[in-house]
């Protein structure tokens, strides 16, 4: 019983894995930063069809799409020099609608 958790010990949690992979691939492809099609491209295998890697994904023997980019966010969160450019463009557009929103329908009309 020991030995099993000892074992269970050296395995890294999925969750990290899937971190480090996408931190590791934002590092060496900046074009991953924006764009999350580039990241799921170096992120999954390569040379296998959609069924089977739909079947990887349902077995959990490989990370969901929705688990790649949550890791992105959280890259993005922890290592603000992994960020791409459209990062902060959207956070702009964000504080933008946040200024706007309140605003009455007459006065964004006046300011046009």
């Amino acid at each position: 019983m020991i030995k099993q958790i000892e074992m269970n010990l050296d395995l890294k949690p999925k969750k990290e894995t899937v971190y480090s992979k996408v931190k590791e691939i934002m590092t060496l492809y900046p074009r991953a930063r924006d764009s999350y099609p580039v990241l799921d491209h170096y992120y999954y295998p390569k040379g296998i069809s959609l069924v089977e890697a739909m079947e990887r994904i349902q077995n959990k023997d490989l990370a969901s799409l929705e688990s790649v980019h949550r890791a992105r966010r959280l890259v993005e969160a922890d290592c603000p020099e992994l960020r791409g450019n459209t990062f902060y463009d959207r956070h702009n557009k964000a504080c933008d609608v946040r200024m706007n929103i309140n605003r009455s329908p007459i006065e964004t009309v006046e300011t046009i």
